[in-house]
């Protein structure tokens, strides 16, 4: 970790810091290998090569910055326990004498600098070319038109869902289909040196008919600010060649492969941003502030940052946006009497954010940050209120508030509100207190401009448990069509039933359930008029037969044994657990 740490401090330009780490880890790894054989000697030789020639030129360039930088690091040793030196073995014998030249190696390091002078001068020279190299790479990897990495990994996971989409859809994929893909799935992708991928390969499998591949182009706009401007997919080709079968000599196969199949007309399809249009009663802050904080707000010089959140609070059975995630909400309570306060609230998942204060608190700003879609209700329309979500492309980026996610916060909160965080809070089963307890009897202040069922989407399916028992429900009321009911025969029979109602009870967006549950359900809907429950293989089962084209035309059997078919029942894949 110090060797890392030392690498990270030369890159910022902090060269004494960086020699302070990378010589203390230098010393108690040389006395951990004393004891832990392994391949510890052969990382310490890499580190060696790797981080010593970044980062001791500028101390043997020198002689005094080295005779600080060596007294610091033996005071820091004396002073911190060290499991290796402070063994019983290491008190005496060789253990003890090869520790005791270690530690006199370490303390002749200024005075081998002091005495040679061209040691000295080599040394600059190649700080010097160190500097370039740092610069080099900080170019590379912070520079303007480079993407943060804390966006990369998500849009990277965003770009091969939005690959998948373009091809399952695509006019020419569904023609070489021959009119159904059953699934598709990234296999491979060819990344650029920010790490997103730009050419991936998409096998496709047909309804029937063997697997092909769609390879798709995405060339990625990054705007000066280091943010993604836009992202834009093309169909280059289809194959049939899997990666494993493609010539080393091709640079790419849509060229190589004479048999594959290019699209006359590569007109992209541009990644839409994802905005939900606010009504007039949305806290979403929009259209978005085109800097990250709130130029018009004053700030007294004695203030608090409280930041609270959790990666989601209690569950609602609504969708608030359009990720398909269940929607959840977190209450927040704050108590500042003391001074005002400024709020730096986060989540990962959908969050309607219900906030109340008390009498004596006064809350000067409101930051919210998350993954997808966060909205704020309970709060005055004059409180300043900026909200910078991964999905509404925020200035502020996207944050969350949890005990594995606290790195981002201070400098968040120093480039808003120009000072780090005082306090975190986190969130429990939807509720957060902020500040001071509430004294018994307390009453929260909350504004009735704003409510939180204003954001719920009741046009979207609902989600969860409650999505299922509504499903059912509609399925029950359903009109049943006479003229597509198969006549029964023997204890089993078919029913026709409307598409559309059981494609929302089947809908891996709308209800998060397994398997097992959804096959329950429907067994228990069909089953107790009419048919008579089966068991084994052979038997004969209830089926419900879908009468609309947008589904295809399968049975669902009842036997809790039995598979429904992939296309009808919650996939796997949408990381529904099997219960």
């Amino acid at each position: 970790m110090l060797f890392h740490a030392a690498s990270g401090e030369r890159m910022a330009g902090r060269k004494e810091e960086a020699a302070f780490l990378y010589l203390a880890a230098r010393l108690r790894t040389s006395r951990q290998i004393l004891f832990e054989t392994g391949d510890r000697p052969q990382l310490l030789a890499i580190m060696n090569m790797t981080v010593g020639p970044l980062v001791m030129p500028a101390l043997e360039a020198d002689a005094e910055l080295a005779r600080r930088v060596v007294r610091r690091v033996i005071e820091w040793d004396r002073a911190t326990p060290d499991p290796f030196r402070d063994r019983t073995e290491a008190k005496s014998g060789d253990i003890a004498k090869k520790i005791a030249e270690i530690d006199a190696g370490l303390a002749r390091v200024p005075d081998q600098i002091r005495d040679d002078p061209a040691r000295r001068v080599k040394a600059r020279e190649a700080d010097e070319e160190a500097d370039r190299q740092m610069k080099a790479m900080h170019a590379e990897r912070c520079g303007p038109g480079t993407l943060d990495p804390v966006d990369a990994e998500a849009l990277g996971k965003r770009i091969k869902e939005q690959a998948e989409l373009l091809a399952k859809a695509h006019p020419l994929v569904l023609s070489r289909a021959g009119g159904a893909v059953k699934s598709v799935n990234v296999g491979a992708s060819k990344q650029r040196a920010s790490g997103l991928p730009e050419r991936l390969t998409v096998s496709v499998t047909p309804v029937t008919g063997q697997p092909f591949y769609a390879e798709i182009d995405a060339v990625a706009v990054i705007t000066p600010e280091r943010r993604v401007g836009s992202v834009k997919f093309s169909l280059a080709c289809l194959t049939d060649l899997w990666v494993g079968q493609r010539q080393a000599s091709w640079k790419d196969v849509c060229t190589g492969d004479p048999n594959a199949i290019k699209p006359t007309d590569r007109g992209g399809t541009e990644l839409a941003r994802f905005d939900i249009g606010a009504d007039g009663k949305s806290r979403e802050s929009p259209p978005q502030k085109p800097v990250c904080g709130f130029p018009e707000l004053t700030l007294p010089t004695n203030f608090s940052v409280f930041a609270a959140g959790a990666y989601s609070g209690r569950k609602i059975s609504f969708q608030i946006d359009q990720s398909g995630h269940e929607g959840t909400q977190i209450d927040v309570a704050v108590n500042s009497p003391d001074r005002p306060a400024v709020l730096m609230l986060g989540a990962y998942e959908p969050t309607v954010w219900n906030i109340g204060w008390s009498k004596e608190t006064k809350i000067l700003a409101v930051l919210v940050g998350g993954y997808h879609r966060q909205a704020v209700a309970g709060l005055h329309k004059s409180i300043p209120l900026l909200v910078s979500s991964y999905d509404n492309k925020g200035p502020c980026g996207y944050f969350y508030v949890s005990s594995d996610n606290l790195a981002p916060l201070n400098p968040l909160a120093r480039q808003v509100f120009g000072r780090p965080v005082d306090m975190v809070y986190p969130a429990v089963k939807g509720q957060v207190d902020v500040g001071k307890p509430l004294p018994p009897g307390a009453t929260l202040i909350r504004s009735a401009d704003v409510a939180p069922e204003s954001f719920y989407d009741k046009s979207a399916p609902i989600a969860g448990p409650a999505g299922l028992e509504d499903a059912v429900r509609r399925c029950r009321h359903a009109q049943f069509s006479a003229s597509r009911c198969a006549p029964r025969r023997g204890p089993g029979f078919r029913q026709a039933i409307n598409a559309a109602d059981l494609q929302r009870l089947c809908s891996a967006q709308a209800v998060h359930l397994s398997f097992r549950a959804v096959r329950r359900q429907l067994c228990d809907l069909h089953n107790p008029q009419g048919c008579a429950k089966t068991s084994g293989r052979s038997g004969p089962f209830c089926g419900v037969r879908l009468q609309h084209t947008e589904l295809p035309r399968r049975l669902v059997p009842c036997s809790l044994n039995a598979k429904i078919p992939p296309d009808v029942a919650v996939e796997r894949a949408a990381g529904v657990p099997r219960r």
